[in-house]
């Protein structure tokens, strides 16, 4: 695991190039396009937020053409365009599988810290 700045945008960062020109202007580690939103909306309702992030697509990782124009904000693929494009390009199903190995070991961690800070009854309901 690693600890340090965040750059946050709402600008999709999907190639390395991106990714790479965002670090060296910012010395950011990573983008995050959703928390801040949720920072926002939490701090105008006087609500107590944290942000705790793993990182799925990495610096030099560009996201496949398929994903950014098939794949809605929620993840969810739209299956006819996704199948095209990834038959049009199948070179991009590489990066495809490989994101989805990043996606699942994203989520592992994720877990283990949601059950550590649970475990420390750092999460609660109001």
């Amino acid at each position: 695991s690693m600890m340090g700045p965040i750059a946050s945008s709402n600008m999709m960062y999907s190639s390395c190039e991106d990714k790479t020109r965002l670090h060296t202007a910012t010395e950011a580690l990573a983008i995050d396009m959703e928390s801040a939103a949720l920072a926002e909306l939490a701090t105008a309702n006087n609500i107590d937020f944290i942000v705790i992030r793993a990182i799925a697509d990495e610096a030099d990782t560009d996201i496949p053409t398929a994903i950014i124009h098939h794949v809605d904000h929620l993840g969810q693929p739209q299956l006819i365009g996704f199948i095209i494009a990834c038959l049009k390009k199948p070179g991009q199903l590489i990066q495809i599988f490989k994101l989805a190995r990043f996606y699942k070991n994203a989520l592992k961690t994720l877990k283990q810290h949601a059950s550590d800070l649970k475990k420390q009854h750092f999460l609660y309901n109001a």
